[in-house]
């Protein structure tokens, strides 16, 4: 299971391949439910820096619909910083500024080390948050059913 961008901490192209990946990726399944333009930029990304301890696990896209009020954030990681960690696929909702802005924002995580076998999983997973009529609650349902029953993982 070959990984996508493995030297995207190291690399300042290989960075900006995997944010380009993750871009391509929810565009089409903006685009598939309708909803082109309606996703946009969300917290100010890094660029590549020359750590790759810091690179490693750091958020490489985000999106956010107002229309929606949810949020869309990535981490991706990779085996040449975590040479024990297999390509894995980890997900949970969570909400941003709760207590501090007058509407938090329900958000999807993902972090990943993206190969070919999980992109559809990782295109299933946007699709699904993308979807007008699914909250947190209905996520957090499929990501156990989907994400972790399946391998016998607790979410």
């Amino acid at each position: 299971m070959p990984e996508l961008f493995p030297d995207f901490a190291s690399s300042p192209e290989s960075f900006e391949r995997a944010k380009a990946f993750w871009s391509q990726l929810a565009t089409e399944e903006a685009s598939a439910l309708g909803q082109v333009g309606e996703w946009t930029t969300w917290f100010q990304l890094l660029g590549w820096e020359d750590d790759r301890e810091m690179m490693d696990d750091a958020v490489v896209f985000s999106l956010y619909s107002a229309s929606q009020n949810k949020g869309l954030r990535v981490q991706q990681s990779s085996r040449c910083i975590s040479k024990k960690e297999e390509p894995y696929v980890a997900s949970f909702t969570d909400v941003f500024g709760e207590g501090h802005l007058a509407r938090p924002i329900p958000n999807l995580f993902i972090g990943a080390i993206p190969t070919d076998e999980n992109t559809l999983l990782l295109r299933r997973l946007i699709a699904r948050w993308f979807d007008r009529n699914v909250d947190s609650k209905l996520m957090n349902a499929y990501l156990e059913t989907e994400l972790y029953r399946p391998y016998g993982k607790r979410g």
